[in-house]
């Protein structure tokens, strides 16, 4: 109705002073007024403000409800939340033109409720509307509908197919949750976020295309559609969070865009129709378990951006066969790779200090292990069960081996222990039953040979040859380090190397009004600085004694008055942009309003100036002598109830409580006589007037603050010849 009448007022000349449009929001129509709900047939239902009826609860047991479009005589403009709820009998329901929104629980539980006709003037489907409608299997959502509340349709397991038009630009969370029979869904929503488990459990879903506006894929998105077979991600997506398409087993086709930033916690674990899989650049970590489980997953390609790869998230990737990181990486999760059954070799990436714990384990074809040269620590169990492993060479770097870290290495025949392992666990090679170990520390050992019957054989001790490298650059916040690295056992150790000086480069800062001024030095290699030569900050003159010139009195606007003055210190007129700024209160209503005039930049204090805002000077379109002794002045060209309201409506837009009339004999109106228009009418007419005389009539509006009223400017003025 607010629609309707707004575009009725902009067709019409009605004018009042120097306001053309109305402004948004001036007109409030269609909220609910205070009353106690009424009967009428099978439904109770309340008046609303507008003279419409709003549906509260619906009492029949009809099986097939048409939902009435007018009701006691009054149109029937919406339907309350939870008006059908609970209801058994219901089947079907077919929903009237003129319908706007569908309200939270309006048809929850409607147990037996199979098909809905809704109106193409539905624009919202609310939160639970159609929540364990077990057996609707079909509906048509128009194409005017904006929002699609949250568990909007839960558990309409009966739902086979949905048409989500794209004028709907909120999917709420759930809303098709445990619709397991909902195998065609045409997605065309201008969305951004698939919000989490929209559509979980729709284990009939077989394909779907996403609409090009998504961003975001949210957790447990399609968790367990287990029929899912191709997606097609759309490009501008940049995060696919946790569990979005876990344990869709049938999922094979899947190409990750390149704006893809975040692949979250089990994201595609137990997709196990997945053959390979290329990560974008942008990604820099597989997130906890991502790919757990995506057992015909033969080949997955990491980007030079991955820094950090999660606990399980290549475990049990049956076919994986190869594995290279590239150097970004820095840190593998444990049991990363745990039970790659076909993993024949595997190249770290050169930073990697920590082989976790079970990391590979159970990777029972691999061969071949190439370990990075920086490695600190080898965890418990991370190769137990590499039974196809034969030799493997530790860096010597490394300092603990962890326990059972190459338990039943069945095939690993030679290793040598570097001279730096400060930590070793008696069952480290725990049933490496053909192990020959080469050993620097005897005591290590004699250890190992008397708790696991390994062959050993100490490496002699001589003296030791070392050699010099720079491995760390001196800078001027730095000192460098020399490592002196032994040929023959790998021992080393380190040499500081002096900073370098700084390279300064200086820049004056000036003083301003708000901050001292400075000499900045700066190095140009490291950055630090410093400061010196410091000078005071500018002195800001004050404007309190200014003279201001300009402020008037202004008619009403709702978007609130405004000055335009002149302020002159001595004989400078001040810049409004950038020596003073004006501040407003009271400006958005009739009476007396204030400007504040605050000196900023190099000026200081404030003045305050009073003015007054009248109510807007009216527009009166005509006069007219409808009868004998009678006077009727009009504001608009059309009269009736509904212009009636909407003339209260203006009034107060332009901020007047009504209007005043004016009218004599004399054009110069002496001995005028003043009549006030009621505030319901869109004209007045006043009788007892003399016949045949010229009358000559000029109307302002008014409003009245507190104890003091405000007029407007007169309009012009119109003679009419009396009959």
């Amino acid at each position: 109705m607010i629609k309707k009448i707004i575009s009725s007022a902009l067709a019409l000349s009605l004018v009042f002073g120097s306001a053309a449009v109305l402004q948004e929001g001036t007109i409030d129509f269609g909220s609910q007024i205070e009353a106690s709900a009424e009967t009428c047939g099978d439904y109770e239902y309340v008046v609303l403000n507008d003279e419409t009826a709003e549906l509260t609860k619906y009492t029949g047991d009809d099986t097939d409800v048409t939902i009435p479009s007018e009701i006691a005589g009054y149109r029937v403009s919406a339907f309350s939340s939870g008006t059908f709820s609970n209801n058994s009998s219901i089947k079907s329901v077919v929903i009237p033109e003129g319908i706007t929104d569908i309200y939270d629980n309006t048809f929850y539980s409607c147990s037996n409720l199979e098909s809905v006709v809704l109106p193409n003037s539905i624009e919202n489907i609310g939160n639970c509307a159609f929540e364990n409608c077990f057996q609707l299997k079909e509906i048509n959502i128009p194409s005017k509908v904006k929002s699609i509340g949250y568990r909007a349709f839960e558990w309409c397991y009966s739902l086979t197919s949905i048409s989500i038009p794209e004028s709907v630009v909120y999917l709420g969370s759930k809303a098709f949750n445990w619709c397991e029979k909902l195998k065609d869904i045409e997605f065309k929503a201008k969305v951004l976020n698939i919000l989490p488990s929209t559509f979980y459990m729709c284990s009939s879903l077989t394909t779907i295309t996403l609409s090009d506006s998504i961003t975001t894929i949210g957790k447990d998105a399609f968790h367990n559609c287990d029929n899912l077979i191709s997606i097609d991600i759309p490009d501008k997506v940049i995060a696919i969070e946790n569990n979005a398409f876990s344990q869709c087993s049938s999922l094979r086709n899947v190409k990750l865009p390149d704006s893809l930033k975040t692949i979250g916690s089990n994201a595609f674990e137990g997709c196990s129709q997945l053959t390979e899989m290329t990560i974008p650049e942008g990604v820099n970590e597989i997130s906890n378990q991502a790919f757990r489980s995506c057992s015909r997953l033969e080949r997955i390609v990491l980007p030079k951006t991955i820094k950090s790869i999660g606990d399980w998230a290549f475990a049990n990737c049956d076919l994986l066969d190869n594995v290279v990181m590239p150097d970004s990486v820095t840190s593998v999760g444990q049991a990363a790779f745990d039970g790659c059954i076909s993993l024949k070799s595997i190249t770290f990436s050169k930073n990697v200090k920590v082989i976790k714990s079970w990391t590979l384990q159970s990777c029972t074809k691999l061969e071949k292990v190439v370990l990075p040269e920086e490695l600190i620590e080898i965890g418990s169990n991370a190769f137990s069960g590499c039974i196809m492993l034969s030799d493997i060479v530790i860096p010597y770097k490394t300092t603990t081996i962890g326990y059972e870290a190459f338990n039943n290495c069945l095939n690993l025949t030679s290793i040598t222990i570097p001279y730096g392992v400060k930590s070793l666990t008696n069952n480290a090679f725990n049933k490496c039953y053909g192990l020959k170990i080469l050993c620097y520390n005897e005591s290590y050992a004699l250890d190992f040979a008397q708790n696991n019957e390994i062959d050993y054989k100490i490496i002699e001790d001589t003296e030791h040859i070392y050699k010099a490298e720079r491995t760390l650059e001196p800078t001027c916040s730095k000192a460098g380090i020399d490592t002196y690295t032994c040929q023959k056992c790998n021992h080393t150790y380190t040499v500081s190397v002096e900073k370098t000086p700084h390279k300064y480069t200086s820049k004056v800062i000036v003083p301003t009004y708000t901050s001292q001024g400075y000499t900045l030095h700066t190095c140009s290699v490291c950055g630090s600085s410093y400061k010196d030569s410091y000078k005071a900050k500018l002195e800001r003159t004050s404007i309190a004694k200014a003279k201001v010139t300009g402020i008037t009195n202004k008619e009403y606007a709702s978007y609130g008055v405004t000055q335009s003055p002149t302020v002159k210190l001595g004989s400078k007129t001040l810049n409004p942009y950038s020596d003073y700024k004006l501040t407003y209160k009271n400006n958005k209503s009739v009476g007396v309003a204030t400007v504040t005039i605050t000196g900023i930049g190099a000026y200081k204090g404030n003045i305050s100036k009073t003015f007054k805002i009248t109510p807007c000077k009216p527009f009166m379109y005509g006069v007219s002598s409808p009868k004998t002794k009678q006077l009727r002045i009009s504001l608009y060209t059309v009269t009736g109830k509904a212009f009636d309201e909407l003339y209260k409506s203006l009034l107060k837009s332009e901020g007047a409580d009504g209007v005043q009339i004016v009218y004599s004999t004399s054009k110069k109106f002496t001995k005028a006589t003043t009549k006030t228009a009621s505030t319901k009418k869109s004209s007045k007419t006043i009788t007892g007037l003399k016949k045949g005389k010229t009358y000559y009539v000029k109307v302002r509006t008014y409003k009245t603050v507190g104890k003091t009223k405000y007029y407007s400017g007169y309009s012009a003025v119109k003679k009419i010849k009396v009959k």
